[in-house]
């Protein structure tokens, strides 16, 4: 019983603990709370890129109503501020949505994303606002984002149509207007014995990106082909399928960057994604 109550006053002193943040670099602020995993994605990362020591320092939206992070048995609870003109972008290559307000959204890594719930080719827990800043979660664990969906139950009158059959994930998701409290962004880490969230802060979207991308090392520059319009062929495409849809593609003035070939199990995926096989694509570099 003593272990029990000991216990649950370090978990209290830890979840209302004075939470203040601290400029680490121009316009990039951390908030930290617990005690925060080995592995995460800040350990990992380049080198700040001396561009960023050159951007003007900016106030933090953050400095009167705060970030709040909770840290309890289940793992770790982040409750960010969002206004009611709010929009808010991000979280990875979302091939499913453009603004994810009224959304919830679990970045994980998935080859064939579905029904619009955050799966993706490349997830980040972080996102972006209309308001000129930027927050990143610093985890690798899986991550659960509700972005102006989950409300504090206070002050809560239903509205006329709560009782009506929602018939979308925005209907199913969307906050009463009828609660008195603000709307925000709640993120949960499950497991997490403590988490940081960094700030980035514009004070425009562009700048706010940028200061992330220098924070995190600058970047490379992609190949500019790469950049381009893509065209993918099918599994059972050979050489001349590849040089007739070329053709096509030039002769009827459609842009065309690249094309590019799907592996099939039938063949040697690492060779037909290089350089080609013998039966597929005799003279790959031809």
């Amino acid at each position: 019983m003593r272990t029990f109550i000991t216990s649950l006053v370090l978990s209290v002193a830890i979840t209302t603990q004075a939470q203040t943040f601290r400029q680490i670099e121009p316009g990039v602020y951390l908030l930290a709370a617990g005690q925060e995993d080995a592995h995460t994605p800040l350990r990992y990362k380049e080198p700040v890129a001396k561009q960023l020591k050159d951007m003007p320092a900016t106030d933090n939206p953050f400095a009167k109503e705060g970030i709040h992070i909770e840290v309890n048995a289940r793992g770790c609870v982040v409750d960010i501020p969002l206004a009611a003109d709010e929009n808010i972008y991000g979280f990875g290559l979302q091939m499913g949505s453009f603004v994810q307000n009224n959304k919830k959204k679990r970045p994980l890594v998935n080859d064939h994303p579905l029904k619009d719930l955050g799966y993706t080719h490349a997830p980040q827990p972080f996102y972006i606002s209309n308001k000129g800043y930027a927050v990143l979660i610093n985890t690798a664990r899986y991550t659960t984002f509700y972005i102006g969906t989950n409300r504090k139950n206070t002050d809560y009158t239903p509205s006329e149509d709560s009782q009506k059959a929602k018939l979308s994930t925005d209907e199913l998701y969307r906050s009463s207007t009828q609660s008195s409290s603000k709307p925000r962004v709640q993120v949960d880490i499950p497991g997490a014995k403590g988490i940081s969230v960094l700030v980035f802060v514009g004070p425009d979207m562009n700048s706010a990106l940028r200061r992330y991308n220098l924070f995190a090392g600058g970047g490379s520059m992609p190949a500019l082909w790469g950049l381009g319009m893509k065209f993918r062929l099918k599994t059972d495409s050979k050489q001349e399928d590849a040089y007739r849809i070329a053709h096509y593609l030039r002769n009827k003035h459609i842009p065309c960057d690249v094309i590019g070939s799907s592996p099939s199990g039938k063949h040697e995926p690492t060779r037909v994604r290089t350089c080609g096989t013998t039966s597929i694509f005799p003279t790959p570099t031809s």
